[in-house]
């Protein structure tokens, strides 16, 4: 990656390849250890699903309800996506439980955060 030199070239085709790769661990643990995965999706399917979730962000951004009201638009996912990308095993669980809570909102008109607190062991981490 050429980010120490501040030339960022490779950002977006890296950036491509790790998404890549949580479609893949999620179809992998399925709905149990992701909650963006549906029973027997593909990462392909879940690439198309994701697709969907960022175009209705661009388009249609989502009131959310809850005690901290908000809106969740394209640009807050994005930038939500791009810092999950670079800590995985950490934050994958948040990122499929928030996508999930999106794709339900849209058919709802409104989006409600996910409960955070009990996120499942990390996507795409060695079974121990």
């Amino acid at each position: 990656m050429d980010y120490t030199k501040n030339l960022w070239l490779t950002a977006v085709e890296t950036t491509e390849d790790a998404l890549d790769l949580f479609f893949h661990h999620c179809a992998r643990v399925g709905p149990a250890g992701c909650a963006f995965a549906g029973k027997g999706m593909t990462a392909a399917n879940i690439s198309t699903k994701f697709e969907r979730v960022m175009d209705s962000l661009r388009h249609d951004p989502l009131p959310i309800f809850g005690p901290d009201p908000d809106v969740m638009d394209y640009s807050t996912m994005l930038g939500g996506l791009f810092v999950s990308l670079y800590s995985p095993l950490r934050t994958w669980p948040l990122l499929a439980k928030t996508l999930q809570a999106i794709d339900v909102g849209i058919d709802a008109g409104h989006m409600v955060m996910p409960n955070l607190t009990a996120l499942p062991v990390a996507i795409g981490q060695d079974e121990r």
